[in-house]
């Protein structure tokens, strides 16, 4: 597993969740043993129970003294992602049913909003992937994906089902993706959306528009993802950068403190 920021033992609460939500890992299955974990993962026992903690905490695994740990059945009706890194928000784009309905090159003014993005003119090409993910509900997200030409032309045709597009391309085109952008709202859903994720015409769907970057700013992905509320949400966690001045004043007084009473 790469390296990056992200504490291990997240990384490997998130490659297990992402397991068990795309059904590798089936409800009632028991899961690897700490033993087992710890050799695929290369990481300490304390790294891999507390992963097994953040499992646990969202519900998706039971442990049984004496037993094991296995994975429970949540008994909701949506995918639910708990976001605060990269990491996760390219592992929510894995379901336990993702079908490519279609993935060509298409010319760019097919997308006129995007050229100024990819910075190519009407008349170059972008590659295009439509895609739907679905759960044990049905489908539950409708996304139309852009990369430009000179990655989607490395992209492996036959394995665009089987991972997310950016760990593809990641793979196969040595472009990674350091930073996110996210613009969340609201639509009604027109023909195309409506008869793919199997609701009425007009009904509310949320829309994520999501761009992901390079370490240099160059866009790798554009995706438009149209999602059913009803089966779908996200809890996006927010954490302060650095340290409150308040606390470090305290923090300062305290130590004051502490050297007067060493006098």
């Amino acid at each position: 597993m790469g390296s990056g920021t992200t504490p291990l033992y997240h990384r490997v609460f998130a490659a297990l969740r992402a397991r068990i939500t795309a059904g590798e890992y089936p409800v009632g299955s028991q899961m690897p043993t700490e033993g087992a974990l710890m050799g695929a993962f290369g990481a300490g026992r304390q790294t891999i129970r507390t992963a097994m903690d953040l499992l646990e905490r969202e519900g998706l695994v039971q442990r049984f003294a004496g037993r094991g740990t296995f994975v429970q059945n949540r008994g909701g009706s949506q995918s639910r992602w708990t976001l605060d890194s990269i990491e996760d928000l390219i592992e929510s784009s894995r379901a336990r049913h993702y079908e490519i309905l279609r993935a060509a090159m298409v010319p760019a003014r097919s997308a006129p909003n995007l050229l100024t993005l990819f910075g190519v003119t009407a008349s170059e090409r972008l590659f295009f992937v439509k895609a739907l993910r679905s759960s044990e509900q049905g489908p539950y997200s409708y996304s139309r994906i852009h990369l430009p030409q000179a990655l989607g032309e490395k992209l492996p045709r036959g394995l665009l089902h089987t991972r997310p597009l950016l760990l593809l391309a990641e793979d196969h085109a040595g472009a990674v993706a350091m930073e996110a952008r996210q613009i969340t709202s609201s639509a009604p859903a027109q023909a195309e959306a409506a008869q793919l994720l199997d609701v009425p015409l007009g009904t509310s769907l949320l829309v994520m528009e999501r761009t992901y970057f390079d370490d240099a700013g160059r866009p790798i992905t554009h995706s438009l993802v149209q999602a059913r509320p009803d089966r779908y949400e996200q809890i996006i966690t927010f954490r302060r950068r650095s340290e409150p001045v308040s606390v470090a004043r305290r923090a300062g007084r305290a130590a004051a403190v502490s050297m007067e009473a060493a006098v």
